[in-house]
This record gives C-alpha cells, sequence and structure tokens, in this order.
C-alpha cells in the first residue's frame, strides 16, 4: 500500500497514457502544466491532476503543449489487445441514480461509496463489470471508439497505471485472501472537492473534446472488520484519489479514469 504524500503535485508517466494524451488534445495548443494527470513512463498525456497535454522530456519542464500526435501503432495495439469488459449491475452493485448523474459531485460521491464498499464474498468481476457500467469514454481522435471504453478500468486495476503497489481494486490474490477473512470494508467521510489544477486548465481556455469533462478529488475512511479463527478485528483507511468525469452513454455523467490512489492505514 502506499503511504506517501497523499494527492502529490506530479502525476507519473503510463505507458498507455497516449490514448488520453489525444484524447485531451484535440488538436489545441494549450499551457503544459508540471507534468500530466496520468501522462506515464513512455510519454503522452491526460486528464486531472497537473494535467500537462502533450508529450514531455522532463515531468518537471513545463513548455507549450503541441499539437495532437499521431499515436504510434504500437501503442494502439497494446490498447486493441485489452478485453473489453461487459458492463453489469447487480443487487450488490446497483446503478448510481439518474438524479446524482446530474450533479458532478454527487455522481463523483456516489462512484466512491459504491467502488469502496466491499464484502469481499462477492466476486471481484462483479465490481469490475459495475464499474464499466459507469464508464464515460475517454474520447481520442487517433484511436478506435472500442478503445476508448477501456481506460476507466484500467486505470482501476492496473498496477502499471500510476507505477502504484495498489490499485483501487484490488487483484484477485489479495481480494481471495481477503475473502478468507470474511472481510467487509464499510466507507465513511466522503469528501469531494473540486480539482483546482483542472479549474485553472479550463479558465486558461482549454475546452476538452467532452463537453461534460471535468475532474473531481475525493478522500474518505474505510473501515474494515474481518473474522478469523472466531477473532473480529477492524482496521481504518483513509483513500484518496482523483476523477475524471465525463458523459456516460445512459446519460449524465460518468466516469473516464481515474487516478494518484493513494492508500494508509489510519492511527
Amino acid at each position: 500500500m502506499r503511504v506517501d504524500h497523499v494527492l502529490p503535485d506530479l502525476w507519473h508517466f503510463h505507458r498507455r497514457a497516449l490514448l488520453v494524451c489525444a484524447a485531451l488534445l484535440g488538436g489545441m495548443l494549450i499551457l503544459l502544466v508540471g507534468v500530466a494527470l496520468f501522462v506515464r513512463e513512455s510519454g503522452g498525456a491526460a486528464p486531472p491532476h497537473n494535467r500537462a497535454l502533450a508529450p514531455a522530456s522532463s515531468p518537471a519542464v513545463s513548455q507549450l503543449a503541441a499539437p495532437s500526435p499521431t499515436a504510434p501503432a504500437t501503442d494502439v495495439q497494446s490498447w486493441d489487445a485489452i478485453r473489453a469488459v461487459v458492463p453489469a449491475t447487480s443487487p450488490s452493485y446497483p446503478p448510481i441514480s439518474a438524479a446524482a448523474r446530474r450533479d458532478p459531485t454527487a455522481f463523483t460521491r456516489a462512484f466512491a461509496s459504491e467502488l469502496f464498499t466491499r464484502a469481499y464474498a462477492i466476486g471481484r468481476q462483479e465490481l469490475i463489470s459495475w464499474a464499466q457500467y459507469e464508464d464515460a469514454p475517454l474520447r481520442a481522435a487517433n484511436y478506435p471508439r472500442a478503445d476508448w471504453s477501456k481506460v476507466l478500468v484500467d486505470s482501476l486495476t492496473d498496477l502499471t497505471w500510476d507505477d502504484a503497489v495498489d490499485t483501487p481494486i484490488p487483484a484477485e490474490g489479495p481480494w481471495l485472501a481477503r475473502r478468507a477473512e470474511h472481510a467487509v470494508d464499510v466507507v465513511s467521510d466522503v469528501r469531494v472537492t473540486l480539482d483546482q489544477q483542472w479549474e485553472r486548465l479550463i479558465a486558461n481556455g482549454y475546452r476538452p473534446p467532452d463537453p461534460l469533462a471535468t475532474a473531481r478529488d475525493v478522500t474518505l475512511t474505510v473501515t474494515r472488520r474481518t473474522k478469523v479463527s472466531g477473532r473480529v478485528t477492524k482496521t481504518r483507511f483513509e483513500l484518496s484519489l482523483a476523477v475524471q468525469l465525463g458523459t456516460s452513454p445512459r446519460g449524465g455523467y460518468g466516469v473516464a479514469a481515474t487516478d494518484n490512489y493513494v492508500i494508509k492505514e489510519a492511527g
């Protein structure tokens, strides 16, 4: 689990970031602020935190963004190779209400609350399918439309997405380990705030290709209850992540991607 500073100012490079870069650039010239949200080791750029919107040779260097680049065929193939997830809801993971979908802050609160409220006896794939249901395809002119809807689940499950040691949806092994402990996670103290760097980007004139594109920062508390050999234990965790929103195919807001996930055990 990451125990470093919550919501750091720099976002790491990612091997698949060119998709996000293409989605944000749209051929526009805009100011590069620090390093991009979702900019990764291969170069590229993306939404929310310190969203530099073009490849950069150094994450510390500010420069004018170049027009939207032509994506290397190998990178498109990397996205093409990811199997699409079939969206689905269930009694355990119901759809977010239509009322919440009309407000970005309310939607983000509902999404984060449902994402982290878990009984690990329920299969991991059920949660992933629900997340896909709440997806907002990340529009990118240089990538096939079929790949736009793969970004959210990848950002929730791929350790290389943020060079992280944990992901919002844990891998199958940790999930099964928590199931063996009869683990249940309960969410409280959900706090959603405007992402100030995204707001500055918009104020500076950037107009994203998705008219509902915006960003929110989320912090919350998770209380995990486990039961091993009849002994019940409760552990509290403080979580934070950034959420980029966009237009859901079901109407209103959906989630295009998440980033900068941090979790630490609370004292």
